[in-house]
């Protein structure tokens, strides 16, 4: 898949000095081309549109012609369309989603690489735009992010115990239930070795589990020891996590206590919980991809543009050779500019940069990406320590992306004079995760009743007297009266059977409130929305519970 940036490298772009020959053969790579491409003028009024983009939307050859792209779309996506539209007049190339109707009315769901088009005189003279229909991608995503919902709450309050490990072996994250098992805290675990805490029995099958060799569906019996010296015998079912390589890169398992229970009723839980651990990771995935695909294109473009620059290089060589000798020909002079039209040397001087400056880029938000998770996976220590809260709210944001973004938008108004705060930080990443997932759940809701509602999920942070204050506000239906009262019980759930716990913010509460001696509570007005409030103490040291 073609970035939005690098789309001008592959797309059609007529250039004169490229010849005749050239131009049909990028006539004939987009008439047979797997993606749509489409063209527009200044009106957004479409100049051409490809055959893969006519069978796209159901229309029969040349029927697109003249045709304005806002006419095409899912009303509820113009305004994505407008403002689009407005940076391709300030000249800028992006990546965005957007639905489009077909003829016969379903709905698409597209991805588009669109970018400016420039006239002779350098004015703003349309667009150009890469589209790939993804609409089975999304269906598939939303199923899976609907099953992650239910199973990320469950981590902290499931009865098996839950671990993951690093390449090297030690662990970086564990689960209350997994602690508890071994009669340990978290700190006391975290960053040690897995083979430290199992019996001595059990320390070849255990480090075999976590082999780069295994496939992660195995099931073994390990023995761990617990801290008083009782023996815990467990089923340990690892699920592999690897890189482009494939190796080894993390490893989740669960850990379920079979001491005093049957083995077979233990592996029927496994293997629902393996299916979960699996799922966690297809967000983020996802959000990798994107920027790894406009990365690989512009390492592709470079080289290819190094490969037609070589030519150009002998001659230049050969024209310096001839001025050592003071032999330089007219001819010679003539025959260095005609070699500079022919490969386009003022063509790479421009775009060369700006493949390099996008591949950094991508490079840049895979970074972001990953040290966002990090921070997820490896929670640290119980105890409070200093915090970045505004930090800690864009790492949330990025990894709880594939949640909101097909849902609403998600604008975030940090405060930069916030001071760092007092606080388990991993565990107030999880209650915001939870907040924004509720707002997620209460505008799909919204959006079954009025689908052409305008749908927003705003996070924010302020200081407020003695108060650190995070929100999480939506424009979903609110809360309605009758339910308001029971919003934080645990087991309370306005959801479906099987689709809430009605743990989340019972445990957020437990959390905020008795924990960090916080505040948590809601304002709401039926029809309009919500907006939840986390309140963290400024200045005040609290102990580790």
């Amino acid at each position: 898949m073609m970035s939005d940036r690098d789309s001008r490298h592959a797309c059609p772009v007529k250039c004169e000095s490229f010849g005749a020959q050239s131009e049909e053969r990028f006539r004939l790579i987009v008439e047979t081309a797997q993606e749509g491409v489409v063209c527009a003028d200044t009106d957004y009024r479409i100049t051409y549109a490809n055959p893969r983009m006519h069978s796209m939307l159901g229309y029969q050859p040349g029927e697109l012609l003249g045709r304005a792209l806002e006419e095409l779309l899912v009303p509820e996506d113009v305004p994505i369309f407008e403002l689009q539209r407005q940076r391709r007049l300030e000249g800028v190339s992006e990546q965005y989603e957007i639905r489009f109707r077909c003829k016969k009315g379903p709905k698409v769901w597209t991805l588009i690489n669109a970018s400016p088009v420039k006239g002779p005189d350098g004015a703003f003279a349309g667009s150009l735009g890469m589209v790939t229909d993804i609409t089975d991608r999304v269906r598939v995503e939303a199923k899976l992010r609907k099953n992650e919902t239910h199973y990320r709450q469950l981590v902290e309050s499931m009865r098996e115990g839950l671990l993951m490990t690093g390449k090297s072996g030690r662990f970086c994250f564990i689960n209350n239930q997994f602690a508890a098992m071994l009669g340990r805290s978290k700190a006391g675990i975290l960053g040690h070795h897995i083979e430290e805490f199992a019996a001595p029995e059990s320390r070849e099958r255990l480090l075999a589990l976590f082999s780069e060799n295994k496939s992660g569906q195995e099931t073994e019996e390990i023995i761990w020891i617990h801290k008083s010296g009782r023996r815990i015998v467990t089923l340990v079912s690892p699920s592999m996590i690897l890189d482009e390589k494939g190796r080894l890169s993390d490893a989740f398992a669960l850990t379920t206590d079979t001491t005093e229970r049957k083995t077979l009723e233990n592996q029927l839980l496994q293997s629902q919980k393996l299916e979960a651990i699996g799922q966690l990771a297809a967000g983020i995935a996802h959000e990798i991809n994107t920027p790894a695909q406009y990365v690989n294109n512009n390492i592709h473009f470079i080289k290819d543009a190094f490969e037609h620059l070589l030519p150009l290089c002998c001659e230049f060589r050969r024209l310096l050779e001839a001025a050592k000798t003071g032999c330089v020909s007219q001819e010679m002079v003539q025959d260095m500019e005609a070699a500079i039209a022919k490969h386009d040397l003022a063509y790479f001087e421009e775009e060369v940069p700006k493949a390099i400056a996008q591949t950094l880029e991508g490079l840049g938000r895979i970074s972001v990406i990953v040290r966002s998770v990090k921070q997820f996976a490896h929670p640290g220590s119980t105890d409070m320590a200093a915090a970045d809260l505004n930090e800690a709210m864009r790492s949330t944001v990025i990894v709880s992306s594939n949640e909101w973004k097909y849902v609403a938008e998600l604008k975030t108004d940090l405060d930069p004079d916030l001071p760092l705060v007092e606080c388990v930080i991993g565990e107030i990443n999880q209650v915001v995760l939870n907040l924004i997932i509720n707002a997620v759940h209460a505008i799909a809701d919204a959006i079954q009743i009025d689908p052409q509602g305008t749908w927003l999920i705003t996070l924010s942070t302020r200081q407020n007297g003695p108060w650190a204050e995070i929100r999480v506000t939506d424009t979903g239906m609110g809360i309605p009266p009758e339910v308001q009262p029971k919003i934080f019980e645990p087991f309370f759930t306005t959801k479906d059977v099987g689709k809430g716990t009605g743990q989340g913010l019972a445990i957020a509460r437990r959390i905020v409130v008795e924990k960090h001696k916080g505040q948590l509570f809601f304002e709401t007005e039926p029809g309009k929305g919500t907006t939840f409030i986390v309140r963290l103490p400024i200045g005040q040291r609290l102990g580790a519970e």
